[in-house]
């Protein structure tokens, strides 16, 4: 009982859940040992590094960001409800190791999280030799999305020169809690997006997915029937610098952008593995349209996933089509914070309508946070994990050469 008041007095509020954040719960409970949006970011830093200062920044970091502080439970009426606590510590290990870089990801991996109990942000730190370590980052992707990475990693490095410079801890939490005063959280946004109107939005892809009857589903090479089994496996491929221009400068001339160029070639693909001329897929938004001021340095789950249609008529030249992919495009960005089960059930094949899902990152990396690093040592980015309970996820990013 004594417990229970405690937990009861640290609970700073209770807000609903975002329809991509339920779907992601829903995944989690269905399969709480798959590891599908277990976010893993691992850095290298060759230098003077201290364990106790990057413990110290990483609980900074949970003052400063309400999300960080988040669990997920289920009310006895069965409604899913996250709740943000006062206090939260977040945990950093340190281990000093010969393990590969591999067997270490992938313990972390295996452990999962608690949706529940755990700090859904982990700090793991690798001693694997002489001021030579590994930074293991590791996120359920409920509660923060890919813009927030860099927010995280700056404000960590931040907090870490601050007390190797001699700042107090109280000092730092001090000027943390004077900036939140003055701007809004993650919880501004889930009560505007609790408001917003979810039948006209239900109405808008009602229609927009209109007489759609196929499943674009690229079949699986395997004749083996458990598919229940996931095997994890990445194909990464480069465009040429020249070719990425090329693409750049097409879709200046036909003013649409290199995004809709890629989703409409996606959905070409997906019309020749099901011999059809219509395909829907699943297409990420970034959800940062809402009206707050600030919203771009928030920390939370603001993206979701909506259907992306691409319908070839007889006789459409391509760069009608093109047009067409991003006029839909624009008309959906109104509504695309409909709870995609929802839409599913309004179209005629219902949970088969999306089968693969499209992201293109156009969030800012903000590299120079990571690049200020920490004075007497040395950063490198090795590399990023993410998984979906997607059969496939075609992955875009934009650079001097586009990766897929």
């Amino acid at each position: 009982m004594e417990s229970n008041q405690k937990t009861k007095s640290n609970v700073e509020r209770i807000e609903k859940l975002t329809a991509l954040q339920e779907g992601m719960y829903f995944y989690y409970e269905m399969n709480p040992h798959e590891g599908s949006y277990h976010e893993q970011h691992t850095y290298r830093i060759k230098g003077d590094f201290r364990f106790e200062y990057a413990q110290t920044a990483l609980n900074l970091l949970a003052h400063a960001h309400d999300v960080l502080r988040t669990s997920f439970i289920t009310l006895k009426k069965g409604e899913i409800v996250q709740v943000v606590l006062k206090e939260r510590k977040l945990e950093c290990s340190y281990e000093k190791t010969e393990k590969s870089l591999e067997e270490l990801q992938q313990e972390d991996i295996q452990r999962g999280f608690d949706l529940q109990k755990d700090p859904l942000l982990r700090l793991k730190i690798a001693e694997i030799g002489e001021q030579d370590y590994y930074l293991l980052w590791s996120f359920h992707h409920i509660i923060m999305d890919g813009w927030c990475i860099s927010i995280i990693m700056g404000d960590f490095l931040r907090f870490y020169n601050a007390l190797a410079n001699g700042t107090e801890e109280a000092t730092i939490l001090k000027e943390i809690q004077d900036s939140l005063a003055t701007k809004p959280n993650y919880g501004t946004f889930l009560e505007l997006n609790a408001e917003r109107d979810k039948q006209e939005a239900l109405h808008f892809w009602s229609e927009m997915l209109e007489g759609y009857e196929n499943v674009a589903k690229i079949p699986s090479l395997s004749s083996s029937q458990q598919e229940s089994i996931f095997q994890e496996e990445e194909v990464k491929i480069w465009l040429s610098e020249e070719l990425t221009a090329l693409l750049q400068k097409r879709a200046g001339e036909a003013q649409v952008t290199v995004n809709t160029i890629m989703e409409a070639a996606w959905g070409i693909v997906l019309q020749q593995y099901t011999h059809a001329q219509d395909a829907v897929f699943g297409k990420v938004v970034s959800g940062r349209n809402a009206d707050i001021p600030g919203i771009e340095q928030i920390v939370g789950l603001f993206i979701n996933t909506i259907p992306c249609r691409v319908k070839i008529e007889e006789g459409e030249s391509i760069e009608a089509l093109l047009h067409k992919v991003q006029s839909n495009a624009t008309r959906a960005d109104e509504f695309d914070y409909a709870p995609l089960a929802e839409v599913q059930a309004k179209s005629m094949v219902g949970r088969d309508l999306i089968q693969t899902l499209f992201v293109f990152e156009n969030y800012y990396f903000n590299q120079s946070a990571v690049e200020v690093g920490i004075q007497g040592t040395e950063i490198e980015i090795l590399n990023s994990r993410e998984q979906t309970g997607y059969a496939i996820t075609v992955l875009v990013s934009m650079s001097k050469q586009i990766s897929i």
